[in-house]
């Protein structure tokens, strides 16, 4: 095997296997793409050099395959499980509020374990 990981060979194989589509490879380097775009280069200057790289591309095929791709992103980002630690932070937070606001305040707060020397 040489010292190459199978992910590193996954990801070559991925990035030079000429059988796959134009849309697919586009898809790789789509956030590329829309940051030119951003920034204010043509998109007929983008077709140039995708071309020159092998990615051909008329412009309603090139605007319709980066529409579709974009669509796709954001119905998998939506479909994606959201990991987040929000609402334990948001707990703690609360928690550690909760104490300053009885080491603070001079005011009654409820305690389900009263210490029995505290009871009348």
């Amino acid at each position: 095997m040489g010292n190459k990981t199978i992910q590193e060979k996954l990801k070559e194989l991925a990035e030079s296997d000429p059988s796959r589509s134009a849309a697919a490879r586009l898809r790789d380097i789509i956030d590329d793409v829309d940051a030119a775009i951003a920034s204010g280069v043509k998109i007929s200057v983008i077709r140039k050099t995708l071309s020159e790289s092998g990615l051909n591309f008329t412009e309603a095929s090139f605007i319709g395959t980066r529409a579709r791709i974009k669509k796709n992103k954001g119905a998998a980002m939506k479909a994606a499980p959201k990991t987040t630690t929000k609402p334990l932070d948001e707990k703690i937070n609360k928690a550690s509020d909760q104490t300053n606001i009885e080491k603070k305040s001079n005011k009654f707060v409820f305690n389900n374990n009263p210490d029995p020397k505290d009871l009348i």
